[in-house]
């Protein structure tokens, strides 16, 4: 079977699996996006660092929580059920933005700021695994 395209413009519902609510009407619903190859690449690109050492030496340098937030802004495209300590709704906002020489929309850092950073590497880490070609797709396609 040959290599099947990314779908760009769909989208799927994910829920945090910490959520008290999840399973529920009232669960807090994170709708995903696909990112694109040069969205990931940059995403990736931005992450590392090679920089000096103590001993002088270059070491390369992952920034990992940098990755989790570009990714989740990058690739939630809206978020349902989301309320503030009184219940009340908090309204989804995203600005327009060209990353990797792709048109997109960021989530603003004003939403990103309310919600708990292990929120955030979940859905990012979500977001990131979902354009990979998985072990069994790989081994579907040997010859």
């Amino acid at each position: 079977m040959a290599l099947i395209g990314l779908e760009l413009s769909s989208t799927q519902d994910y829920t945090f699996s910490g959520d008290p609510a999840k399973g529920t009407d009232d669960a807090t619903v994170f709708v995903l996006g696909t990112l694109t190859a040069r969205q990931r690449a940059y995403i990736k690109d931005q992450a590392t660092a090679l920089e000096d050492g103590d001993d002088g030496d270059p070491t390369l340098k992952f920034k990992a929580n940098f990755s989790a937030l570009a990714a989740f802004r990058l690739g939630v495209k809206d978020i349902k059920n989301f309320v503030d300590e009184k219940g009340k709704e908090i309204k989804f906002t995203s600005l327009k933005t060209n990353v990797g020489g792709t048109k997109g929309t960021l989530v603003s850092e004003s939403i990103v700021d309310r919600l708990p950073f292990e929120v955030i590497q979940e859905v990012s880490e979500k977001i990131m695994n979902e354009n990979e070609v998985t072990e069994e797709e790989a081994k579907n396609s040997e010859g």
